[in-house]
């Protein structure tokens, strides 16, 4: 029988994630320990193996094809397609299973529909399934902004349709919930404005590809009949 009368602090849930976040941002901007160097476009970040690599056969691969048996060096992967704002997001992710869609780090007015977009097509390259589940999401949560009445809407199908442009050019069985996040966002305008079927900035990415064409119509109906 416990006769400790003293004051017990409930141990939440999300404690022990709190605990294990704060270890890992520590290891992140400490760089203690790093052995691992990731070469871009603009720089270069120092990183952990042994955090990066179970959760990503790229990096694995590469690591582990590029090792150097001096334990004193850092082993060196090049990523120079990646420019140096998106790989310290993919970078954060390791480690703290968030990112944030806007900084300092991005040219002024970047978009974070263009950044949640550009983590997904990461995630895919790097074989990191988390990571593209939050970009999607993050991703979903643009596109249901973009779609509010309150949007500026020749703006908002103008971002859309740039952003529709790259996300058709890949596998549609891959950027499915993409897809279908963008043409609802473009249908829920429609709706409210039958006007804007005439937006030549649409109409050339429905032309270019067909599937959008047929994504947007069948998210348009369903929103009309009030279909999930």
């Amino acid at each position: 029988m416990n006769t400790d009368n003293s004051q017990q602090v409930p141990l939440r849930p999300d404690h022990a994630r709190e605990e294990l976040v704060r270890g890992f941002t520590w290891l992140l901007e400490s760089h203690k320990g790093a052995d691992m160097t990731v070469i871009c476009q603009g720089g270069s970040l120092k990183c952990h193996s042994s955090i990066i690599c179970p959760r990503s056969p790229f990096f694995s691969n590469q690591y582990w094809a590029n090792r150097n048996q001096d334990r004193s060096i850092t082993t060196t992967i090049n990523v120079q397609d990646i420019g140096l704002p998106m790989l310290r997001r993919v970078i954060r992710y390791f480690y703290v299973l968030d990112y944030d869609d806007a900084g300092q780090d991005l040219p002024a007015g970047y978009p974070a529909i263009k950044v949640n977009g550009r983590m997904f097509t990461l995630g895919v390259r790097f074989g990191v399934n988390g990571l593209q589940r939050i970009a999607a999401s993050k991703f979903e949560g643009n596109c249901i902004r973009l779609a509010n009445p309150c949007e500026e809407p020749l703006r908002a199908l103008k971002l859309l349709a740039d952003v529709a442009e790259s996300v058709y050019s890949f596998p549609p069985e891959t950027y499915k919930e993409l897809r279908s996040s963008i043409a609802k966002s473009v249908g829920s305008h429609f709706i409210n404005d039958q006007r804007l079927l005439n937006n030549l900035d649409i109409a050339q990415v429905c032309r270019k590809y067909p599937g959008f064409a047929y994504d947007l119509m069948v998210e348009s109906f369903k929103a009309a009949h009030g279909k999930v």
